[in-house]
């Protein structure tokens, strides 16, 4: 099987791959972007023409600029170092990739910087932690999330998305907003819908165990096993 794109140019991981799988505009910009590898693979590639990286703190945004300045991208790559997306040069970018970051932070990142983001930018997220909060602020306020991804990466699945917005709201289970709508034939998703199962009966039975109510993980885990 051929080597990923991506892979070949930056040697990205898994994870950080899919993100980037999933740009298509021409111009991007990848918040908390640490090393910039997804910019730098973006457009060394040719997938994008420019792009923005930028990051709240200082050691990743020198890290971000000698990497771009190493692969000669100086002139396409420019490197900020804001918080979010308080910076007015977000504002024509296609594409918008947060990721490795909590749902929560994520979400509250977009709330913050929802007046710089186009109407029709694309939204590229994979968070770490609380997937539900992040989902569940998308689909409250006018989004729709497109091309959900499950990954794997050594022990661990990651899940990477695409939204867009549309100005309608959509309605959701909480196991939707954990996991994700339904996606047939997939395997890495089925994984991870049974691996959230797992955890949830563990601790389901713990709080049985202890003499405690666990109605609310019960309700979840029919609602997951109906996603497979």
């Amino acid at each position: 099987m051929q080597t990923p794109l991506f892979v070949q140019i930056m040697h990205l991981d898994k994870r950080l791959t899919a993100c980037a799988d999933l740009v298509y505009g021409r111009t991007v910009a990848d918040i908390g972007t640490d090393h910039a590898y997804i910019p730098i693979a973006l457009v060394e590639s040719g997938r994008c023409g420019r792009a923005f990286a930028s990051d709240i703190h200082h050691g990743p945004v020198e890290r971000a600029r000698r990497n771009v300045a190493e692969h000669g991208l100086s002139e396409k790559i420019t490197v900020l170092c804001v918080p979010g997306l308080q910076s007015t040069e977000f504002a024509d970018c296609d594409d918008i990739v947060i990721a490795g970051m909590g749902g929560e932070m994520i979400a509250s990142i977009l709330k913050e910087g929802r007046d710089r983001i186009r109407a029709n930018a694309r939204l590229i997220l994979q968070p770490m932690t609380k997937p539900e909060r992040l989902r569940a602020y998308l689909w409250e306020h006018g989004y729709r999330t497109t091309d959900e991804r499950a990954v794997y990466e050594g022990e661990r699945i990651y899940q990477v998305f695409a939204a867009e917005q549309t100005g309608r709201n959509t309605p959701y289970t909480r196991a939707e907003a954990l996991i994700g709508k339904r996606q047939e034939g997939d395997s890495a998703y089925a994984a991870l819908v049974q691996k959230t199962i797992r955890t949830l009966t563990a601790r389901t039975d713990a709080k049985q165990g202890a003499g405690r109510d666990a109605a609310d993980e019960r309700e979840l885990i029919a609602q997951l096993e109906e996603l497979l």
